[in-house]
């Protein structure tokens, strides 16, 4: 049996090749897509939102309540908090799980003196391309900085981007 894919008058306003790619239905008429490069959210009206793969940080379902949470490496941008219409996106968050993963490269976390915690991510763009993401849950003192700039130059250096 084939993954289940957004109907036409929704999948017509996503690249073709992306138009058979594993969805999930959720609330309001909408399909979240796992794309060949990007998180698309998606409804009869066109594409309402989209993350490329290297942006999305973590995706979790939740059987009991059928919510999804996808959460951002940008800390400022908002999670997409969706609620499912199809019963088991198990296609679905496989395809996402899978696209995640593979932009995933490297992380690495420590927490500074203040009680920040530090992310450093190596993430592989569509094209292959690697790149660093640093990422903060709070403020850095100047010793805080220190250590997390030292976090992200061993990442870095240990995948030869330095």
């Amino acid at each position: 049996m084939s993954p289940l894919s957004a109907p036409t008058p929704v999948s017509r306003h996503l690249p073709s090749f992306d138009r058979s790619a594993p969805a999930a239905e959720v609330e309001c008429d909408q399909w979240v897509v796992a794309g060949r490069h990007a998180l698309i959210l998606a409804s009869e009206q066109g594409v309402r939102d989209s993350g490329m793969w290297y942006e999305v940080q973590s995706a979790r379902w939740n059987g009991e309540d059928r919510s999804l949470r996808i959460a951002w490496v940008d800390p400022q941008r908002a999670a997409w908090k969706l609620h499912t219409v199809t019963e088991d996106p198990a296609d679905f968050m496989r395809a996402m799980t899978e696209a995640v993963d593979h932009s995933m490269v490297m992380h690495k976390q420590i927490v500074v003196e203040n009680g920040t915690k530090v992310v450093a991510q190596i993430r592989r763009r569509e094209d292959g391309h690697l790149f660093s993401i640093l990422t903060a849950d709070g403020p850095l003192s100047r010793e805080g900085q220190a250590q997390a700039d030292a976090l992200e130059r061993r990442l870095r250096e240990g995948v030869g981007l330095d």
